[in-house]
């Protein structure tokens, strides 16, 4: 297996599994902002409609990033890559 070097993919688009964008830790797309020693900075627009929502407007002035520890962080991978994709299902 390929180790994921996330700095490569700074600006890029990845799939990420955590449960701080939900609580089923269901992936979500996101693009990757920033990598730290702790983890990595990302941003996500069903996030940031939600933080308008709670916040009752319709614009920022910048683009909300979340940092995700990687502690917090099941599983990622490069939404772009081609990485090849089994089934396991044998019907």
């Amino acid at each position: 297996m390929q180790e994921i070097r996330f700095h490569d993919l700074i600006g890029q688009k990845i799939i990420i599994s955590s449960g701080i964008f939900n609580n089923s830790g269901a992936p979500i797309f996101a693009t990757l902002r920033g990598v730290e020693t702790g983890g990595l900075w990302v941003e996500n627009q069903e996030i940031t409609d939600l933080i308008l929502k709670t916040m009752e407007k319709t614009m920022l002035e910048a683009t909300p990033v979340m940092f995700v520890p990687f502690s917090q962080i099941h599983w990622a991978f490069d939404a772009l890559g081609e990485h090849p994709s089994l089934s396991t299902d044998l019907v």
